[in-house]
């Protein structure tokens, strides 16, 4: 679920980019959607397994998509697209990759 909600981010910010607002903001929904159930589910597993520093990921990626859903419900195109480029979509990328550093001793490949 982590990598289709990455692909998600990124196809809303081409749809951004696109000038497809309503499109994108759509995506957003259902990728920040995605991102709430992971969270949900992985509090008590995260919890169980030494040495995980998620919460920091987690709180920067949090803080970038609060500001990316204000600045879209005001309308505004091109800072959201900046937003997108340059501060969600990295930190989701920061969160993706450790989350599985975390959980890659125990996920067989």
């Amino acid at each position: 679920m982590a990598d289709t909600c990455l692909q998600g981010l990124e196809h809303a910010k081409t749809c951004i980019n696109e000038g497809r607002f309503e499109d994108g903001i759509i995506m957003l929904h259902d990728t920040v959607y995605g991102y709430y159930q992971m969270e949900k589910a992985l509090v008590p597993v995260l919890a169980k397994l030494p040495g995980t520093t998620m919460r920091p990921f987690s709180e920067s990626l949090s803080n970038a998509r609060d500001v990316m859903v204000s600045v879209q419900a005001r309308g505004e195109g091109a800072n959201a697209l900046e937003l997108m480029q340059f501060s969600v979509v990295p930190a989701y990328k920061r969160w993706h990759a450790e989350l599985n550093r975390c959980l890659r001793p125990y996920v067989a490949l």
